[in-house]
């Protein structure tokens, strides 16, 4: 019973797309407050990936680095995280 009210009630689990500005927002949030309490979802992890921070610095890195510097050549795991958010339904069903 208690798992049925956990999927119902839970944030729903999104990938983090640095292009997405409220993702943006989110994880700023995060690294000021150094928690997710604020986060109206949870952001997976794709195949490869360990830890979700590092992946959102990572890629938050890259996307401003580019603004600033111009394109940069992306490493083939971003390109195939890239390809994994583009191809993503907006939110991901766990276990249902």
């Amino acid at each position: 019973m208690s798992n049925n009210l956990l999927g119902v009630y839970a944030r729903p689990l999104v990938l983090f797309d640095v292009e997405n500005k409220d993702h943006r927002k989110w994880a700023w949030q995060f690294f000021k407050d150094s928690s997710w309490k604020n986060c109206p979802v949870r952001f997976a992890l794709p195949d490869g990936e360990d830890n979700v921070c590092s992946l959102i610095q990572r890629l938050l890195l890259a996307y401003y680095s580019q603004k600033e510097f111009g394109r940069i050549k992306p490493t083939d795991r971003d390109q195939n995280y890239r390809k994994h958010v583009k191809n993503s339904p907006t939110s991901i069903m766990v276990n249902g």
